[in-house]
């Protein structure tokens, strides 16, 4: 099978036209890693995509005490992104001036005005927009982690939804 025949057969490009996936095939190689080959290194800039056809492609990352395991990824896995984010970024503190420094400039922060306050929660629900919006397009799940939030329990809750109010 060539590949702008396999491409059409996969979900994730279901919305492409016929000359988008021909133009894409044109720019695709089908390629086969031995078991255990790294296809990227941590750290590595790439632009490339990969599409796991068939078996598992693990995702590691390197430690003081050597590899860790975050995910096994196989066709038909699921994608979830998740948004590490600090509740300051949600809404603005109360009315103010605040003084600020990145440890060589300093400045003051304006939450005085309401049209400052305002601005900033739009920020933050336009960017959480364009992340809902990224999700639907991929099929993917989006998992919001507030940084003063117990992380097991989050990611428990998010990962694994409780089905009608009872157990998983």
């Amino acid at each position: 099978m060539d590949i702008a025949q396999r491409l059409r057969q996969l979900e994730v490009f279901g919305h492409f036209s016929s000359e988008q996936i021909e133009q894409l095939a044109r720019c695709t190689s089908r390629v086969r890693y031995p078991q255990d080959a790294v296809v990227i290194q941590e750290g590595d800039h790439t632009l490339d995509a990969y599409v796991i056809d068939s078996g598992l492609v693990a995702i590691q990352r390197s430690t003081p005490y050597g590899l860790f395991s975050l995910a096994q990824l196989g066709a038909g896995c699921e994608l979830v992104l998740v948004q590490l984010y600090d509740p300051l970024e949600v809404a603005a503190p109360p009315p103010g001036l605040y003084p600020v420094s990145d440890g060589a400039r300093r400045g003051v922060l304006d939450t005085v005005g309401a049209a400052h306050r305002e601005a900033w929660q739009r920020r933050f629900s336009d960017r959480v927009g364009l992340l809902e919006e990224l999700t639907r397009r991929h099929r993917a799940h989006l998992l919001g982690l507030p940084s003063d939030a117990p992380l097991v329990d989050t990611l428990a809750r998010g990962l694994h939804p409780r089905r009608n109010g009872g157990g998983r």
